[in-house]
């Protein structure tokens, strides 16, 4: 099957200040694998007209720029990524939060491995940066090159603390998540990300692991990302442990029982 876009970038977009936005957009333009190649999907979730108007005007002109808006009063986060995903055209779909960045050779890279491996999902690593300083979280599939792990492996399951949850450090195949029907769960407004690779890990016939990629920059500026990153001591190098996704459940739980 030919796409026109073999790759879909999604991304929700809550009134992120434009100069930020600004910063995903080069780093989707710099892409080594071409921009022009990558369907970009962008959702609005409850963006005031004015900003919405402005990041219309910023990305006129781009047939690759898919734009949609999530304005029920009820949706929340999850509501706004099962939108993307039903936009999403493109073979490989990745994930782009609207104030980080993806790094130039990212797209091409891990691109280039799932096709050759035929995996259903790939892992790779991030850099999480704190005010400048920055906490770098590879995948650790106990090797240093890439890994292709069969559904069922024990090591899937228990290498997930390394191998990472988070949205931004994964490309999936979208017809394995369309025929297994891996959607996020509705009214999830925080930890979503979990519950979806979670549910996707669990159903992946092949799991791709890059432990030497680091593709992704995720900033940290303020809220529970903030109180994660001081609890785990920002700055220092470390691979994703027991220990570091347990203080993250922790923050969940915290975060769930405040919105009740």
């Amino acid at each position: 099957m030919a796409f026109t876009h073999p790759v879909t970038v999604v991304t929700p977009v809550r009134d992120t200040p434009i100069p930020v936005f600004q910063r995903a957009f080069a780093s989707l333009k710099s892409q080594s694998f071409g921009f022009e190649k990558i369907q970009w999907v962008i959702v609005f979730h409850h963006c005031s007209s004015v900003y919405k108007d402005e990041v219309s005007s910023l990305l006129d002109g781009y047939p690759n720029i898919t734009l949609a808006a999530e304005e029920r009063a009820e949706s929340v986060l999850s509501d706004a990524r099962n939108r993307t995903l039903d936009l999403a055209e493109g073979k490989w779909l990745f994930f782009l939060d609207s104030d980080d960045e993806l790094k130039a050779d990212v797209i091409s890279e891990v691109v280039g491995h799932m096709e050759a491996s035929d995996a259903d999902t790939g892992i790779f690593g991030a850099e999480i940066d704190y005010n400048g300083f920055r906490v770098t979280s590879l995948p650790d599939a106990g090797a240093e090159e890439a890994v292709v792990l069969s559904g069922g492996d024990e090591r899937i399951g228990k290498g997930l603390c390394e191998y990472g949850l988070y949205l931004w450090t994964r490309c999936y195949r979208r017809q394995f998540l369309a025929e297994n029907g891996i959607r996020f769960r509705p009214h999830i407004d925080f930890g979503e990300d979990l519950t979806f690779n979670i549910d996707a890990t669990a159903a992946a016939g092949k799991v791709l692991i890059l432990p030497g990629l680091s593709g992704y920059t995720h900033y940290l500026t303020g809220g529970m990302g903030t109180r994660y990153a001081e609890r785990i001591g920002a700055g220092e190098g470390t691979r994703l442990s027991g220990k570091f996704i347990a203080d993250y459940a922790h923050l969940l739980d915290e975060q769930y029982e405040a919105g009740k």
